[in-house]
């Protein structure tokens, strides 16, 4: 949608009595969008009015009103939400929506080209777990894309999601929807972002929002879709063309391995090959955020250095040792997956220089730990380690591995504290907007009849009525209390449990480095070949610095 700046015959008009025109935001195809403001309430909105010249298109009013209806029944933090619907007097219909200041997608990407991972993936998280609850509401969005997707500040969260235009949306209730608008055989959407059934107009569910996730997902990664060129090209290649893996787009940015396949299996051909649910989708983004962060991968876009390449191609390895069988040493020996020689590496590392009193002991000790695996390892490549220390080295990082998945779970189930509270904050707000206008309005009835004591008996029922309504949202607002605390309640146990299980996993994990350490210890008189000395001088070193941070402590 294009800004304007012209003036425009509805401005300073009021819509539905209390919705009054004040500028003309932007202009689209369809429409214009205006800010709006509450006659009473301090509120702003925006309210998009169909072109008076398509009015009379069936179409273009079945698309409008079922953008009304698909964006009402989802209430999510990401999905911008529509509170009112109606038709003006000249025939035009409008739409009225929460009003949002930000950054569209496209133009995020117009100016970066693409994003590095630490901003993708909060986005990719949140637009799924978006889709997740429109599909739950039986609404398939079918129009994914950058255009379609907002980027604002709340509070201090940056890169809030806000999902746009649900005017191709499909709902699936058959008791709610009944068009005739698509037809079996129809294509809709746009192309590069196109699922391969909706490019042969087969039936779409969800999973097709999910394909165009991993088409966004593939955009903000590399700069670009999967397929790109004529419309015609494009949808071919959603239902032919196999899909190049994203890391094969960025010879000078390795990406990790679990990238890669996230991506892949959103954009599977098979939809029962693609994750089947947004919050499943969600989950593994989470997940592999906490895991690239806890392995301390690049989230970031890094320089195309000899020393980043390894570090993370180094790094990235490590999501394949859950399954390696005990072949922990086979993997990092010289030639393998472009790495250099283990030893070499290890003896390039410089060691730490002494602890300072601001360091975290949390850091110093993850640091010791570090050097203990390394030093193990050389002692397995070196033959002085028994092949039970290799088990016992594949079982800490499988451990370390469920430990950043817990870490990843748990935070999300953090985030929907904050959510619980946006959405019943919400439900609430709205109950008390609608119980401040009836009790307006019921003010306004006894007033007319006040002034003509004639009408008193034909508006005591209207009377009558609305405060039944304002006693019934009052009782509902009190029931969201009751449920907010309820639902609060239960993800405080599910994030104890997750705790707990993490708790167990760190003290298994603790056993075994303190073995590793008892053994690496007993054979440092036989450990004299390079670059043994040198890797036990820097766990010496670390050990100090852990103990005086301690001390200081």
């Amino acid at each position: 949608m294009q800004p304007v700046t012209r003036t425009h015959e509805l401005i300073g008009t009021v819509l539905s009595g209390r919705f009054q025109v004040v500028r003309v935001i932007g202009q689209g195809g369809m429409g214009t969008v205006f800010e709006a403001h509450h006659t009473t309430l301090p509120r702003r909105y925006a309210i998009k009015v169909l072109r008076q010249e398509l009015a009379h298109n069936r179409d273009f009013v079945e698309r409008f009103r079922r953008e009304a209806i698909a964006a009402a029944r989802v209430e999510h933090p990401n999905v911008i939400h529509i509170s009112d619907f109606g038709q003006m007097e000249s025939g035009a219909l409008y739409l009225v929506m929460e009003y949002l200041e930000g950054i569209g997608l496209d133009e995020v990407l117009s100016r970066n080209v693409r994003l590095p991972l630490n901003r993708t993936l909060p986005i990719l998280a949140q637009l799924a777990d978006a889709l997740d609850h429109a599909h739950r509401m039986q609404v398939v969005h079918r129009d994914l894309k950058p255009e379609n997707i907002l980027l604002t500040d709340i509070r201090d969260r940056k890169d809030v999601v806000k999902l746009l235009d649900f005017g191709i949306a499909k709902v699936l209730s058959p008791d709610v929807y009944h068009s005739s608008l698509t037809s079996h055989g129809q294509v809709f959407g746009t192309a590069e972002y196109m699922s391969p059934e909706q490019a042969t107009g087969e039936p779409a569910d969800g999973r097709a929002d999910l394909y165009a996730v991993g088409c966004l997902a593939y955009e903000l990664i590399t700069g670009n879709p999967p397929f790109v060129g004529p419309p015609v090209t494009v949808l071919q290649a959603h239902v032919h063309q196999a899909v190049a893996p994203p890391s094969t787009r960025l010879k000078d940015h390795p990406l990790p391995p679990g990238l890669d396949a996230l991506v892949l299996r959103c954009l599977a051909k098979d939809p029962a090959k693609r994750y089947q649910t947004g919050a499943e989708l969600r989950q593994e983004l989470l997940r592999l955020r906490a895991f690239l962060f806890t392995l301390g991968a690049e989230l970031t876009t890094p320089p195309p250095d000899t020393h980043t390449h390894r570090k993370v191609s180094r790094k990235a390895m490590a999501e394949g040792w859950q399954s390696l069988g005990g072949r922990v040493p086979e993997l990092l020996t010289a030639g393998a997956v472009g790495l250099a020689p283990v030893a070499g590496e290890l003896a390039a590392t410089p060691a730490p220089g002494p602890a300072q009193p601001a360091v975290d002991p949390d850091e110093l000790r993850e640091s010791l730990h570090q050097v203990l695996r390394e030093l193990s390892i050389a002692l397995i490549q070196a033959a002085l380690f028994p092949a039970e220390t290799s088990e016992a080295l594949e079982r800490l990082l499988v451990i370390e591995e469920e430990n950043a998945s817990l870490t990843g779970t748990i935070a999300l189930a953090e985030q929907n504290f904050d959510r619980i509270r946006f959405e019943f904050g919400q439900r609430e707000k709205r109950f008390r907007h609608a119980i401040m206008d009836l009790t307006m309005a019921r003010a306004q009835v006894k007033g007319r009849a006040t002034l003509d004591p004639a009408l008193a008996a034909d508006l005591q029922p209207q009377i009558v009525d609305l405060n039944f309504q304002i006693g019934e949202l009052t009782k509902r607002c009190q029931e969201l209390d009751t449920e907010r605390a309820a639902q609060i309640r239960e993800l405080d146990a599910e994030i104890k449990r997750y705790k707990e299980g993490r708790l167990e996993r760190e003290q298994e994990a603790a056993e075994i480095y303190h073995a590793l350490l008892t053994q690496v210890e007993a054979l440092r008189p036989a450990a004299q070949a390079e670059p043994l000395p040198a890797l036990y001088a820097r766990l010496d070193e670390h050990r100090a610095a852990l103990e005086a941070a301690r001390k200081q402590g």
